[in-house]
C-alpha cells in the first residue's frame, strides 16, 4: 500500500510540473495611462494614453495663438455721491410735525419715491392770519390757472408732434418703397426721413415739457388742500438719509426737516498715474468689478464724466471720474472697486481656450500640450484676465502649440489620482 500511495504522489507531481510548462500563461493587458515623470505640481510629468482612452475621452485640441486683445489698466477706485444726489427740505413757515394719517413717521434709510407723503405740518398761524387774504387766493388761483393752461398747451404740442411723426414715418415708408421699385429719387428719401428725425426729436421735447409740468404740479407740497394742514412729500426717488425733527416738534420757517439721497447712480474717482494718461482712452467707457472680482468676470460699464480737474501731486496721480449706474446693488459713499481702463492700442497677447486651463488645490494654472496623438505633456502658465471664452495669459507655451480643451480635467485627474 505503501508503494501504491508513493506511485500516486509522485504521478500527481509530474502532471502538475508539465501543466505548468507547457500550459498557456494569463496576458495582462496594458494600463490606459502611462506617466513618464514626476506626479508633483513642480515638476511636470508626460501622460501615455492608449488608443481607446483617446477615443473614449474625446479629446479636443486648439492652437496656442498670439492675438490683439483690448488692453487695460486696473485702478483702485473710491464710490462718491454725485454733488446734486442730496436734497434736503426744510419747513416753509413756523408749524408742528405731525405725521402722515395711516402712515408711520419716516425714519432714515427708509426707501421713498417721487411725491411719496412723508410728514405733515400743522402752521402756527396768530388769528388773524388763518385765513387767506383776498389778495393771496387771488394769487393761489392764477398760479393754478396760469400751470392748467401750461400743461393744457403742452398736451397740444405734443398731440400735433405726434401726428407729424406719423405723417414723416409714412413718407419714409413711400419713398422706400419707391426707391425700391426703382421709380423714386433718392434725394427725397432723404429728405423724408431728416423730416422723420426732426419730428421725431420734436415729439421727445413735448413729452419731456408734459412729464415735466405734470411732475410739478404733483410734486407740489400741498398736497393736502385741507386747511391748517400740509403734507410735505419726498422731492426725488432714494433713501432718507437724516430726519432732523421729531414728531410733535414745534419748528420755525425754515428749519431742516429731513434729506434724500438718490443713489441710482454714484460717482467713481479713479486715481491714474501722470505717466500713463496719454496711453489712456479716457472717452471709453470702463469696466467695474468687485475687490474679488480680480478677473472681472462680474464687471459692468462705468461712462467717463467731465468735472473739476483735480490731482495728488504727492503720489503724481490725476483724478479720472465715471458714472455707475447702481443696478442690482447698492453702492455706499467710500466703498472701493477695481476699475479697468481702456488703453488706447491694443496689446499682442498670447491667447487659449479658457476651457483648457486647469487649476490645481494651490491656484496655479496648467495647460496640457498634445506632443503625439497619444503623448500630452503638462505645462505651467500665468493667465491675466478672461475676455469672453479666451484667456489672456502673462506666460504660456509657444504660439502653435495645441493644448487640449476638452479632456483636460480627466488628464488632471488621472495624472495625480483624483479622477475615476
Amino acid at each position: 500500500m505503501k508503494t501504491v500511495f508513493h506511485c500516486v504522489v509522485v504521478l500527481a507531481l509530474c502532471l502538475s510540473s508539465c501543466g505548468d510548462q507547457g500550459g498557456p500563461r494569463g496576458h495582462k493587458s496594458p494600463p490606459a495611462v502611462r506617466i513618464d515623470g514626476g506626479t508633483t505640481e513642480a515638476r511636470a510629468a508626460r501622460l501615455t494614453l492608449t488608443k481607446d482612452s483617446v477615443a473614449r475621452l474625446a479629446i479636443a485640441t486648439a492652437p496656442v495663438e498670439r492675438r490683439a486683445m483690448p488692453s487695460w489698466r486696473l485702478i483702485a477706485a473710491e464710490v462718491l455721491l454725485p454733488p446734486d444726489a442730496r436734497t434736503e427740505t426744510s419747513a416753509p413757515w413756523a408749524a408742528r410735525v405731525r405725521a402722515v394719517e395711516g402712515a408711520a413717521f419716516p425714519r432714515a434709510l427708509d426707501p421713498v419715491e417721487l411725491t411719496t407723503p412723508l410728514m405733515r405740518l400743522e402752521p402756527l398761524l396768530t388769528p388773524e392770519r388763518q385765513v387767506s387774504t383776498p389778495t393771496e387766493r387771488l394769487d393761489e388761483e392764477f398760479k393754478s390757472l396760469d400751470l392748467g393752461a401750461r400743461r393744457l398747451e403742452a398736451e397740444r404740442v405734443r398731440r400735433a408732434a405726434e401726428i407729424r411723426l406719423d405723417a414723416a414715418s409714412l413718407e419714409v415708408a413711400r419713398s422706400e418703397q419707391l426707391s425700391a421699385d426703382d421709380v423714386g429719387s433718392a434725394r427725397r428719401l432723404e429728405n423724408a426721413r431728416t423730416t422723420q428725425q426732426l419730428a421725431a426729436s420734436d415729439l421727445k421735447s413735448a413729452v419731456s415739457q408734459v412729464e415735466l409740468l405734470a411732475m410739478r404740479s404733483e410734486s407740489s407740497p400741498e398736497l393736502d388742500r385741507k386747511p391748517g394742514s400740509t403734507t410735505i412729500a419726498a422731492p426725488r426717488p432714494g433713501r432718507i438719509e437724516n430726519v432732523f425733527v421729531q414728531e410733535g416738534q414745534l419748528v420755525p420757517a425754515g428749519a431742516r426737516l429731513f434729506s434724500v439721497l438718490d443713489l441710482r447712480e454714484v460717482w467713481l474717482r479713479v486715481p491714474a498715474y501722470a505717466g500713463e494718461l496719454a496711453e489712456l482712452n479716457r472717452s471709453a467707457a470702463a469696466q467695474v468689478s468687485e475687490l474679488a472680482d480680480l478677473r472681472g468676470e462680474h464687471s459692468r460699464p462705468a461712462l467717463p464724466i467731465q468735472v473739476t480737474l483735480s490731482a495728488t501731486p504727492a503720489n503724481a496721480t490725476v483724478d479720472l471720474y465715471y458714472a455707475l449706474k447702481r443696478g442690482d446693488r447698492d453702492y455706499q459713499p467710500g466703498e472701493r472697486l477695481l476699475v479697468r481702463l481702456p488703453r488706447h492700442v491694443p496689446a499682442e497677447n498670447l491667447c487659449v481656450p479658457w476651457s483648457s486651463i486647469v487649476f490645481d488645490h494651490n491656484g496655479h494654472a496648467w495647460v496640457y500640450l498634445r506632443l503625439t496623438d497619444e503623448i500630452f505633456q503638462r505645462v505651467s502658465v500665468l493667465p491675466s484676465r478672461r475676455e469672453g471664452d479666451l484667456a489672456v495669459l502673462e506666460r504660456g507655451p509657444e504660439v502653435g502649440k495645441m493644448v487640449v480643451v476638452v479632456g483636460a480635467a480627466e488628464l488632471f485627474g488621472a495624472e495625480f489620482g483624483t479622477g475615476k
